[in-house]
């Protein structure tokens, strides 16, 4: 029950991200996993699967998907940063 929860608030997030103003050019998200298919840690926990469809779901609305480096590293120089930008920490 609660990992069904967890997983609706997790795509409902990555759905409102879709559409929130955040993601206008200049701006980006850092999305942060810590552990992938270990209960134990239930509240950073997320199985493969549903990793694998949150991922699903940025690359089909058109998320810019890019290494936190590289974020930085554009921010730092002042660099352009597109539209639906998205940073994946794990």
């Amino acid at each position: 029950m609660m990992r069904t929860l967890l997983r609706q608030v997790l795509i409902g997030c990555c759905l409102a991200l879709a559409f929130g103003p955040v993601l206008a050019a200049g701006h980006a998200v850092v999305l942060a996993y810590h552990h992938f298919d270990e209960p134990r840690y239930r509240a950073t926990n997320i199985s493969s699967a549903l990793f694998a469809q949150q991922l699903d779901l940025l690359i089909r609305e058109g998320f810019h998907i890019v290494a936190l480096p590289e974020l930085i590293e554009r921010w730092s120089k002042d660099d352009a940063i597109p539209d639906k930008t998205v940073a994946i920490t794990i």
